[in-house]
């Protein structure tokens, strides 16, 4: 299913014309609830056809960078939108392959730094001995992510690639032939949270009856088919 043909079904179930549903200045409420389901699904799970690589290049070590920079790997598609960092990888100095760091919220990273500088005085150490007790870690700070410990000479450079694994929000909905695994494989639900996310835009009169049973059924049943994704795969094919 499309974007265009959902629209096209929803208007049909409601009988109700494009006109009804247009807001100030000709936005299209309709459009704007339909992708407020998909934000309000992708905020509640991690979707196993959200899960992505991204990249961000010339990521400096000492200064850091922004996720909001973040690219597709494989791709030459507009920046991402990431909601979880999974996994990081850094590059070797060859710069030609590539290894696992730990990520890290920057609270964590603080508590870590507390415990480990709990029993010494700055006389009594190199502080360096410390920071490196851990391996390489890449601490998300909100938008911000640095490396630590900072070393060029772990790295092989000053500026360098930064490769992760990540969930990242799906695009929204513009033209009438986009399309994704929202409306490929759970338009069901997505119909039933459309009618609900309309109503908040609706005057009183206007608002809309929303099961709140098909509601929990079509959620139940999308996350059950997103599981199977992953728990379905085995590597037992004897047959005996």
């Amino acid at each position: 299913m499309t974007y265009g043909e959902l629209k096209e079904t929803m208007r049909a179930y409601l009988a109700r014309t494009s006109s009804a549903f247009e807001g100030d200045a000709g936005l299209d409420l309709l459009g704007v609830a339909i992708n407020g389901a998909k934000l309000w699904a992708m905020r509640k799970h991690d979707f196993e056809f959200a899960r992505t690589e991204a990249v961000i290049k010339n990521f400096d070590y000492a200064e850091g960078g922004l996720l909001s920079s973040a690219l597709p790997l494989h791709s030459t598609d507009a920046r991402i939108k990431v909601k979880t960092i999974e996994s990081a990888y850094l590059p070797f100095t060859d710069g030609l392959s590539f290894f696992p760091a730990r990520v890290i919220s920057k609270a964590a990273f603080v508590e870590e730094r507390k415990r480990a500088f709990a029993s010494i005085l700055p006389s009594q150490a190199n502080p360096g001995q410390f920071l490196s007790t851990s391996g390489i870690s890449l601490v998300r700070h909100g938008d911000r992510l640095f490396i630590s410990p900072a070393d060029s000479a772990t790295l092989g450079a000053e500026k360098f690639e930064l490769r992760m694994d990540v969930v990242a929000f799906p695009k929204d909905y513009k033209d009438d032939t986009d399309t994704d695994f929202f409306l490929e494989f759970c338009h069901d639900f997505i119909r039933v949270r459309t009618l609900f996310e309309l109503n908040l835009y609706l005057q009183e009169d206007d608002r809309l009856p929303v099961s709140s049973a098909a509601l929990t059924d079509s959620w139940r049943s999308m996350l059950q088919w997103d599981s199977t994704l992953t728990d379905g795969d085995s590597d037992d094919y004897n047959l005996d």
